[in-house]
Protein backbone atom coordinates (compact mmCIF):
# COMPACT_ATOMS: atom_id res chain seq x y z
CA UNK A 1 0.00 0.00 0.00
CA UNK A 2 1.05 3.56 -0.71
CA UNK A 3 0.98 5.48 2.50
CA UNK A 4 1.55 8.93 0.35
CA UNK A 5 -1.96 8.67 -0.63
CA UNK A 6 -5.05 9.24 1.76
CA UNK A 7 -8.52 8.15 0.51
CA UNK A 8 -11.54 10.02 1.88
CA UNK A 9 -13.24 6.90 2.81
CA UNK A 10 -11.71 2.88 3.71
CA UNK A 11 -14.45 0.20 3.02
CA UNK A 12 -13.14 -2.89 5.32
CA UNK A 13 -14.71 -6.16 3.60
CA UNK A 14 -13.77 -9.53 5.36
CA UNK A 15 -14.54 -12.97 3.17
CA UNK A 16 -14.56 -16.15 3.24
CA UNK A 17 -15.68 -18.99 0.28
CA UNK A 18 -18.47 -16.57 -0.68
CA UNK A 19 -17.15 -16.01 -4.57
CA UNK A 20 -20.66 -14.76 -5.69
CA UNK A 21 -21.70 -11.91 -2.53
CA UNK A 22 -18.19 -10.89 -2.76
CA UNK A 23 -18.64 -10.13 -6.20
CA UNK A 24 -21.68 -8.35 -6.00
CA UNK A 25 -20.30 -6.45 -2.60
CA UNK A 26 -17.37 -5.44 -4.85
CA UNK A 27 -19.17 -4.13 -7.36
CA UNK A 28 -21.67 -1.98 -5.26
CA UNK A 29 -18.29 -0.24 -4.23
CA UNK A 30 -17.13 0.18 -7.79
CA UNK A 31 -20.65 1.87 -8.62
CA UNK A 32 -20.49 4.64 -5.66
CA UNK A 33 -20.96 7.99 -7.34
CA UNK A 34 -18.24 9.51 -4.79
CA UNK A 35 -15.22 7.86 -5.92
CA UNK A 36 -12.75 8.85 -3.15
CA UNK A 37 -12.33 5.13 -1.67
CA UNK A 38 -10.34 1.99 -1.15
CA UNK A 39 -11.14 -1.02 -0.28
CA UNK A 40 -9.21 -3.24 2.14
CA UNK A 41 -10.10 -6.86 2.04
CA UNK A 42 -9.41 -9.77 4.82
CA UNK A 43 -9.65 -12.99 2.77
CA UNK A 44 -9.81 -15.31 5.92
CA UNK A 45 -8.45 -18.54 4.61
CA UNK A 46 -10.67 -18.95 1.39
CA UNK A 47 -10.41 -22.51 0.22
CA UNK A 48 -12.29 -21.50 -2.81
CA UNK A 49 -9.94 -20.60 -5.72
CA UNK A 50 -13.01 -18.44 -7.36
CA UNK A 51 -12.01 -15.92 -4.53
CA UNK A 52 -8.68 -15.06 -5.87
CA UNK A 53 -10.59 -14.53 -9.09
CA UNK A 54 -13.02 -11.87 -7.84
CA UNK A 55 -9.83 -10.15 -5.69
CA UNK A 56 -7.40 -10.22 -8.51
CA UNK A 57 -10.31 -8.72 -10.65
CA UNK A 58 -11.36 -5.87 -8.58
CA UNK A 59 -7.58 -5.32 -7.89
CA UNK A 60 -6.94 -5.23 -11.55
CA UNK A 61 -9.76 -2.52 -12.34
CA UNK A 62 -8.87 -0.50 -9.44
CA UNK A 63 -4.97 -0.79 -8.85
CA UNK A 64 -4.51 1.63 -6.41
CA UNK A 65 -7.90 1.25 -4.32
CA UNK A 66 -7.85 -1.97 -3.92
CA UNK A 67 -5.76 -4.39 -1.22
CA UNK A 68 -6.05 -7.51 -0.10
CA UNK A 69 -4.44 -9.29 2.83
CA UNK A 70 -4.49 -13.27 2.93
CA UNK A 71 -4.58 -15.24 6.18
CA UNK A 72 -3.60 -18.85 5.91
CA UNK A 73 -4.65 -19.66 9.50
CA UNK A 74 -7.52 -22.18 9.26
CA UNK A 75 -9.72 -22.02 12.54
CA UNK A 76 -12.90 -20.06 14.11
CA UNK A 77 -11.76 -16.77 15.73
CA UNK A 78 -13.54 -13.73 16.59
CA UNK A 79 -14.21 -11.25 13.41
CA UNK A 80 -12.96 -8.45 15.72
CA UNK A 81 -9.29 -9.90 14.73
CA UNK A 82 -10.72 -9.11 11.10
CA UNK A 83 -11.72 -5.50 11.54
CA UNK A 84 -8.62 -4.61 14.20
CA UNK A 85 -6.38 -5.42 11.58
CA UNK A 86 -7.99 -3.09 8.68
CA UNK A 87 -8.31 -0.61 10.92
CA UNK A 88 -4.54 -0.66 10.90
CA UNK A 89 -4.28 -0.12 7.39
CA UNK A 90 -6.73 1.69 7.05
CA UNK A 91 -5.76 5.84 5.68
CA UNK A 92 -9.07 7.56 5.02
CA UNK A 93 -10.72 9.99 7.09
CA UNK A 94 -14.07 8.04 7.37
CA UNK A 95 -14.78 4.19 7.63
CA UNK A 96 -16.97 1.88 6.81
CA UNK A 97 -17.33 -1.54 7.15
CA UNK A 98 -19.27 -3.52 4.59
CA UNK A 99 -19.77 -7.66 5.25
CA UNK A 100 -18.75 -9.73 2.01
CA UNK A 101 -22.40 -10.53 1.62
CA UNK A 102 -24.33 -6.67 1.62
CA UNK A 103 -23.91 -4.42 -0.79
CA UNK A 104 -23.69 -0.37 -0.45
CA UNK A 105 -26.52 1.60 -2.58
CA UNK A 106 -24.28 4.09 -4.61
CA UNK A 107 -24.58 6.78 -2.97
CA UNK A 108 -23.73 5.54 0.26
CA UNK A 109 -20.44 7.25 0.68
CA UNK A 110 -21.53 10.40 -0.53
CA UNK A 111 -24.91 10.96 1.63
CA UNK A 112 -22.93 9.41 4.22
CA UNK A 113 -20.00 11.44 4.59
CA UNK A 114 -21.67 14.59 3.85
CA UNK A 115 -22.77 15.56 6.98
CA UNK A 116 -19.61 15.15 9.07
CA UNK A 117 -17.91 17.07 6.03
CA UNK A 118 -20.35 20.13 7.15
CA UNK A 119 -20.33 19.83 10.59
CA UNK A 120 -16.62 19.14 12.52
CA UNK A 121 -19.20 18.15 15.98
CA UNK A 122 -20.67 15.02 14.02
CA UNK A 123 -18.86 11.95 14.22
CA UNK A 124 -20.94 9.02 12.97
CA UNK A 125 -23.58 8.70 10.52
CA UNK A 126 -26.10 5.66 10.06
CA UNK A 127 -28.60 4.91 7.76
CA UNK A 128 -31.97 2.77 6.97
CA UNK A 129 -31.10 -0.73 5.47
CA UNK A 130 -32.99 -3.20 3.05
CA UNK A 131 -33.01 -6.62 4.18
CA UNK A 132 -32.97 -9.10 0.56
CA UNK A 133 -32.80 -12.62 0.25
CA UNK A 134 -29.95 -15.13 -0.80
CA UNK A 135 -31.30 -14.15 -4.51
CA UNK A 136 -30.64 -10.34 -3.88
CA UNK A 137 -34.88 -9.93 -3.26
CA UNK A 138 -36.23 -6.90 -1.24
CA UNK A 139 -37.96 -8.06 2.24
CA UNK A 140 -38.35 -5.29 3.92
CA UNK A 141 -36.76 -1.48 4.92
CA UNK A 142 -35.22 -1.59 8.81
CA UNK A 143 -34.94 1.82 10.62
CA UNK A 144 -33.46 0.36 13.95
CA UNK A 145 -30.69 2.74 13.54
CA UNK A 146 -33.73 5.59 15.13
CA UNK A 147 -33.79 3.75 18.39
CA UNK A 148 -30.48 5.05 19.87
CA UNK A 149 -31.44 5.60 23.63
CA UNK A 150 -29.47 3.56 26.01
CA UNK A 151 -32.90 1.44 26.83
CA UNK A 152 -32.89 0.53 22.88
CA UNK A 153 -28.90 -0.41 23.05
CA UNK A 154 -29.39 -2.93 25.98
CA UNK A 155 -32.15 -4.56 24.39
CA UNK A 156 -30.52 -5.53 21.26
CA UNK A 157 -28.37 -3.92 18.34
CA UNK A 158 -29.85 -1.20 17.25
CA UNK A 159 -27.76 -0.31 14.59
CA UNK A 160 -26.10 -2.75 12.11
CA UNK A 161 -22.44 -1.79 11.07
CA UNK A 162 -22.54 -2.04 7.67
CA UNK A 163 -25.25 1.02 8.16
CA UNK A 164 -22.72 2.79 9.79
CA UNK A 165 -20.03 5.94 8.60
CA UNK A 166 -17.39 6.94 11.58
CA UNK A 167 -14.48 9.32 11.82
CA UNK A 168 -11.11 7.28 11.81
CA UNK A 169 -10.14 9.55 14.42
CA UNK A 170 -13.02 8.80 16.79
CA UNK A 171 -11.37 5.76 17.64
CA UNK A 172 -8.94 7.41 19.90
CA UNK A 173 -11.90 7.39 22.44
CA UNK A 174 -14.29 4.72 21.34
CA UNK A 175 -11.34 1.95 21.00
CA UNK A 176 -11.78 -1.46 18.67
CA UNK A 177 -13.49 -4.20 18.68
CA UNK A 178 -13.36 -6.45 21.51
CA UNK A 179 -10.85 -9.52 20.51
CA UNK A 180 -12.21 -11.72 23.42
CA UNK A 181 -15.94 -12.16 21.34
CA UNK A 182 -16.74 -14.40 18.72
CA UNK A 183 -19.73 -12.77 18.19
CA UNK A 184 -21.56 -9.30 18.78
CA UNK A 185 -18.50 -7.36 18.60
CA UNK A 186 -19.82 -5.16 16.41
CA UNK A 187 -22.78 -4.20 18.71
CA UNK A 188 -19.75 -3.92 21.80
CA UNK A 189 -18.20 -1.68 19.74
CA UNK A 190 -21.83 0.33 18.21
CA UNK A 191 -22.46 1.05 21.61
CA UNK A 192 -19.28 2.78 22.67
CA UNK A 193 -19.11 4.59 19.43
CA UNK A 194 -22.71 5.95 20.52
CA UNK A 195 -21.91 7.17 23.98
CA UNK A 196 -18.47 8.40 22.27
CA UNK A 197 -19.76 10.70 20.12
CA UNK A 198 -22.70 13.05 18.03
CA UNK A 199 -24.50 10.96 15.32
CA UNK A 200 -26.64 11.75 12.95
CA UNK A 201 -28.99 8.69 11.31
CA UNK A 202 -30.14 9.55 7.58
CA UNK A 203 -33.42 8.55 6.59
CA UNK A 204 -32.07 7.42 3.01
CA UNK A 205 -32.11 3.67 2.78
CA UNK A 206 -28.53 3.24 1.34
CA UNK A 207 -27.44 -0.66 2.30
CA UNK A 208 -28.90 -3.84 1.00
CA UNK A 209 -28.39 -6.43 4.21
CA UNK A 210 -28.94 -10.06 2.80
CA UNK A 211 -30.06 -12.86 4.93
CA UNK A 212 -29.38 -16.24 4.57
CA UNK A 213 -28.74 -19.66 6.27
CA UNK A 214 -25.10 -18.96 6.93
CA UNK A 215 -25.60 -15.37 7.89
CA UNK A 216 -24.50 -14.47 11.46
CA UNK A 217 -27.50 -13.06 11.96
CA UNK A 218 -29.81 -15.79 11.93
CA UNK A 219 -27.94 -17.48 14.58
CA UNK A 220 -29.53 -15.80 17.41
CA UNK A 221 -29.92 -18.47 19.74
CA UNK A 222 -27.13 -20.54 19.71
CA UNK A 223 -25.01 -20.95 22.76
CA UNK A 224 -21.98 -18.37 22.12
CA UNK A 225 -24.42 -16.04 20.33
CA UNK A 226 -25.98 -15.58 23.98
CA UNK A 227 -22.84 -16.26 25.79
CA UNK A 228 -21.85 -12.94 23.78
CA UNK A 229 -24.88 -11.26 24.41
CA UNK A 230 -24.20 -11.49 28.05
CA UNK A 231 -21.01 -10.16 27.64
CA UNK A 232 -21.99 -6.79 25.94
CA UNK A 233 -24.54 -6.35 28.75
CA UNK A 234 -22.41 -7.09 31.64
CA UNK A 235 -19.19 -4.56 29.89
CA UNK A 236 -21.21 -1.42 29.19
CA UNK A 237 -23.81 -2.01 31.27
CA UNK A 238 -22.50 -3.19 34.56
CA UNK A 239 -25.39 -1.36 37.08
CA UNK A 240 -27.78 -3.55 35.12
CA UNK A 241 -30.32 -3.22 32.42
CA UNK A 242 -31.50 0.61 32.60
CA UNK A 243 -34.69 2.19 33.27
CA UNK A 244 -37.64 0.42 31.54
CA UNK A 245 -35.20 -1.80 29.72
CA UNK A 246 -37.20 -5.03 30.87
CA UNK A 247 -41.06 -3.48 30.76
CA UNK A 248 -42.47 -4.03 27.34
CA UNK A 249 -40.57 -5.41 24.74
CA UNK A 250 -38.28 -9.21 24.52
CA UNK A 251 -35.15 -9.00 25.59
CA UNK A 252 -32.99 -10.53 23.35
Amino acid sequence: MDSSHSSQTSILTATRNRPAYLAEAIASVEEQTDFDWELLIYDDASTDVKIREVIDGAKKRNPDRVFDVVSSVKGPRSPALFWNFLLCLARGKYITILDDDNRKHSEFLSRMTAPMESDSSIGATSCGWMRIDEMGKSIEDCHWNLATNEVNLWRSNTIDSNALCFRKSVLADVGVFPMYMDSCEDWHFVIRLVRACKMVHLEDVLLDYRVHRNAASTRGDDEGMIRNRDLVRRDLFPNGPPLGALVGAKQL
